[in-house]
């Protein structure tokens, strides 16, 4: 039989992607969200400073 690599090995190397896509898919959305509404830009600019 051939080794296989320990679960914690794979499910490490796996999770930090799918983290990495998921906040690139959040920013995005986030991104999208405040290009439509300038309101919201004015607020979140507000809240940033």
């Amino acid at each position: 039989m051939f080794p296989t690599p320990p679960r914690e090995v794979s499910e490490g190397t796996q999770v930090p992607s799918l983290i990495f896509l998921f906040s690139l898919y959040y920013l995005r959305n986030i991104l999208t969200i405040i290009a439509i509404n300038e309101p919201m830009e004015l607020v979140g600019v507000a809240i940033i400073r």
